[in-house]
């Protein structure tokens, strides 16, 4: 009998153990079955002085069957299995409740094998008939049970809505992309249609709808009152060819109306005497200044500018820097001469 519960007891610790590969319990249950009961001994010593309950119960097991160096001693596996049972370990509840009857500890023994058979132990409830006591429902064990339930109906629950949530995210992605994807084909649709409709890519159905007429383009440049048509090609001329036509016809030309301006005012010699009338200035000579200025310098005119000189003695010749008697480079200047900034009028070399 003794046997038999050591090892139903053993069993059941080594599954409960075994949830961990390298854990030290499951380790000293691999010893145990090789038959090092020694090594099990100092894989199981450790953690059940720690507070494993599964290390204490396998250690009060060599303690009540006196295996290996371990001398038998069911005092000190009874201390074991106190340990282990006051954590909830149901298998040291009924060899500690076994080992007290043995010793005559009746009253804790019935209270430990009462509790182990509420858990369901089923060699618990067979010891209290043998010892003629009323066996109670495993209520605890229901109790267990139906919290597990509870606590998977929850998790089931959880998952349940996770699911429901995640599938109408799905089908709100799903019913907008739908809508998108109508829309686009509606589009098109339409699109096409208004292709069908008007062919032309020059129709414009907005505008006809408003009764807006498109206007032919014409061209600014067209003098419509002196259209000529050539002979060769009848095309229209321009007004800019036109106007051509009828300079040379006249003789008459822009470049033409140019070469009768008055050229800019030109000195064949400048004197150092300051003057504000032409009468400062020495017999031939006549007063020129900027407009600007308040003094001029008598200078000697030349001949093509002395013939378009209207000379008034009483005031002197202004040039006004910009106008067509001014000169505004060297350029302007004829060859042999330079255009002086002084009085704007071209100069002589040399002087």
């Amino acid at each position: 009998m003794k046997f038999r519960t050591f090892a139903l007891s053993l069993l059941f610790a080594f599954t409960l153990a075994s949830c961990a590969a390298f854990d030290p319990v499951n380790l000293g249950v691999i010893q145990f079955e090789n038959g090092n009961y020694d090594k099990a001994a100092s894989f199981w010593n450790g953690p059940a002085q720690e507070g494993n309950m599964y290390a204490q119960h396998n250690v009060g097991l060599l303690w009540l069957n006196g295996l290996g160096n371990t001398p038998k001693d069911t005092g000190e596996a009874s201390h074991w299995f106190i340990r282990a049972a006051r954590q909830g370990y149901v298998p040291s509840m009924y060899l500690l409740a076994t080992l007290q009857f043995e010793a005559g500890y009746t009253e804790a023994a019935h209270s430990w094998a009462y509790l182990a058979a509420r858990w369901g132990h089923h060699e618990s409830q067979v010891l209290l008939r043998q010892k003629g006591y009323d066996v109670p429902e495993p209520d605890l064990l229901i109790a267990q049970q139906r919290e597990l339930e509870r606590q998977e109906a929850e998790a089931a629950e959880r998952t349940e809505n996770a699911l429901i949530f995640a599938a109408a995210l799905l089908g709100a992605a799903g019913n907008y992309y739908t809508k998108k994807s109508e829309a686009r084909t509606e589009a098109l649709k339409r699109k096409t249609e208004r292709q069908q409709t008007y062919p032309s890519s020059n129709s414009r159905p907005k505008q006809q709808q408003s009764g807006y007429t498109p206007k032919p383009f014409v061209n600014s440049f067209m003098n419509n009152e002196r259209k000529s048509v050539d002979a060769e090609n009848t095309r229209p001329k321009s007004h800019w060819w036109t106007s051509k036509r009828e300079q040379q016809s006249t003789g008459f030309s822009e470049s033409t109306q140019r070469k009768s301006a008055p050229s800019p005012m030109t000195v064949d010699q400048v004197s150092a005497t300051q003057c504000t009338y032409d009468a400062d200035c020495a017999g031939g000579q006549i007063c020129i200044r900027d407009l600007n200025r308040y003094k001029g310098v008598c200078a000697v005119p030349s001949r093509e500018s002395r013939e378009t000189l209207d000379l008034n003695p009483r005031s002197p010749f202004e040039i006004k820097r910009g106008s067509e008697r001014a000169c505004r480079g060297n350029t302007d200047c004829k060859i042999g001469y330079y255009c002086s900034s002084e009085i704007n009028a071209c100069v002589r070399k040399g002087d």
